[in-house]
């Protein structure tokens, strides 16, 4: 599989709608097909709702673990 992360591009409501990548973690077969127990079948997305994802990781028992930062100064203050 092929993990993707995407920011929110300062769009940060279009990462609570399925129809729009920003926000997301997309997964992907190597040819880039779209494996069907994402979340939403027929679409890339594994984990949406994000601001700004950095990293992702796996532990031994294949749990991921991503790493994602909060509002940017384009937020305006808390």
């Amino acid at each position: 599989m092929l993990y993707i992360t995407v920011g929110d591009a300062t769009q940060s409501e279009r990462a609570q709608f399925v129809d729009f990548y920003n926000g997301k973690i997309l997964r992907i077969f190597p040819d880039g097909s779209i494996p069907q127990d994402n979340i939403h079948p027929n679409y890339a997305t594994r984990v949406m709702g994000l601001r700004n994802s950095q990293g992702i990781a796996w532990n031994s028992k294949g749990d991921m673990y991503a790493i994602d930062h909060g509002p940017s100064i384009f937020d305006g203050p808390p």
